[in-house]
């Protein structure tokens, strides 16, 4: 422990071991396989519903989807994503307070493992309680995610996560271990002068939750980074969700196939998914070595070798115009009778690939850009995704009906070419807007590991 003249409680050096930037790698990992296989199966969630319309309607005797614009079985995936996009603008900001990362991960983690009973046990009956605990599940689900960016059959899964939760992972962010600290100093010593850094001017819960709320959507509106990669991100989360719903229709036109056997085409999209996150872990470190090759002047007037956070985006060009855009139009102009049912599949492993890639890309983005706020930052984004992914999907039945199969996706084509330049904007003019950038500005971290008591690495 070191003090100041004002007993502050900081790191003891660089290499103080209960820093989370100094842990063994080992533990570094540990924490980090947990929260990316919580995050993978809160991810589930959210759409494992959808190849299951023709079941939720003979269950709970639900109207044809074909006889509504807005299908009775989409409802528990609008109040999922609705939910997803609300409530992290909520926690994702409490994280970066005296409450710390791991007590509201471990609470998200118990209240999705909770209502996955209830949906599992729904009586035939009780439809709007199926949609009602979707919202717990979303809005757990969506903070889970956006910590790291349906009814899961085997609920063994997710409770052996509640556990593993408890055991394996500890707190991560640096201003609540060194507030901890403090607290047991004071305890030991009786030295009520004693603090950390985050106990300086201490808020109230209702303070804590006005800015908590305030922030995200501040930063939405007024950041042009964070405004231009929701916009980019948004839309591609949306189209993931709108294939949930323009799939079975399509295939079911063309070729005649049952919704079920239609959902099945699905996978084409987490095939995409899984070729894009096997692209951008083999790119991500050669990224990361040439933004750590740039220069960019930090807070003092020395120059300091630091990581450019639009590094991120290289990747993201391609995987926009080619993957996303490529893939639609793939997916619009194949989309016939004549043609084999692989072709326009092919287009959704693109698209699959390009919407992976974009999402991955604008959270690692803002991350790397706002540090200490990131976690706004990317409440933000998440807001924004989870508004387009439960909005965008409505307009599926209209959209498919009055433009055709063709069209329709054309039209998504072609706003998705049009938002393929976003990344090209970032990487032109993205380091001069982050100078002007006064939330980046107060947040940067300090070079060296260990002598901020701000940070956090989950």
């Amino acid at each position: 422990m070191s003090h100041s003249e004002k007993n502050i409680v900081t790191w003891d050096g660089p290499a103080d071991p209960e820093n989370p930037f100094n842990w063994p790698l080992s533990r570094k990992w540990r924490v980090t396989i947990l929260a990316c296989s919580i995050t993978f199966l809160s991810g589930l969630s959210g759409t494992a519903l959808a190849p299951t319309a023709p079941l939720l309607t003979s269950t709970f005797h639900l109207a044809p989807d074909s006889s509504r614009d807005v299908p009775p079985t989409y409802y528990p995936i609008f109040a999922w994503t609705l939910s997803a996009g609300v409530v992290p603008l909520l926690l994702l900001p409490l994280m970066e307070t005296r409450y710390g990362v791991r007590t509201p991960y471990i609470l998200c983690v118990l209240v999705l493992a909770l209502s996955t009973i209830p949906q599992a046990l729904a009586p035939s009956g009780a439809y709007p309680l199926l949609v009602a605990i979707r919202v717990l599940s979303g809005g757990a689900a969506g903070v889970l995610q956006n910590v790291t960016g349906g009814i899961v059959g085997d609920l063994a899964v997710y409770a052996a996560l509640v556990p593993a939760s408890f055991i394996l992972l500890p707190e991560t962010r640096g201003g609540v271990i060194l507030s901890r600290r403090a607290a047991a100093i004071r305890h030991s010593t009786g030295r009520q002068d004693v603090h950390a850094e985050d106990e300086e001017g201490h808020l109230s819960l209702s303070e804590l939750l006005k800015d908590a709320v305030g922030r995200p959507l501040r930063m939405l509106t007024t950041e042009p980074l964070v405004a231009c990669s929701t916009l980019w991100s948004a839309f591609c989360f949306g189209n993931a969700l709108l294939f949930t719903q323009s799939i079975p229709r399509v295939y079911g036109e063309l070729y005649g196939w049952e919704s079920w056997r239609a959902g099945v085409v699905q996978a084409g999209l987490l095939v995409g998914v899984t070729l894009g996150k096997t692209k951008w872990q083999s790119s991500d470190s050669e990224t990361g070595n040439r933004g750590e090759s740039e220069k960019e002047r930090g807070e003092t007037e020395a120059e300091e070798e630091t990581f450019l956070p639009e590094a991120r985006l290289y990747l993201a060009v391609p995987a926009s115009f080619l993957g996303l855009s490529g893939g639609l139009f793939l997916y619009a102009w194949t989309a016939l009778p004549s043609i084999h049912w692989l072709a326009p599949t092919a287009g959704l492993v693109l698209v699959g690939a390009g919407i992976f890639t974009v999402v991955t890309a604008a959270s690692n983005y803002v991350e790397d850009a706002y540090s200490r706020y990131a976690a706004s930052a990317l409440a933000g984004v998440a807001f924004g995704e989870n508004l387009t992914g439960a909005f965008l999907p409505l307009a599926e039945q209209a959209l498919y009906t009055h433009l055709g199969l063709r069209w329709a996706s054309c039209l998504l084509a072609f706003v998705a070419v049009a938002l393929s330049f976003a990344p090209v904007l970032l990487l032109w003019k993205g380091e001069v807007i982050r100078k002007r950038s006064p939330f980046i500005r107060e947040a940067r971290y300090e070079n060296s590991p260990g002598v901020s008591s701000s940070d956090h690495t989950l």
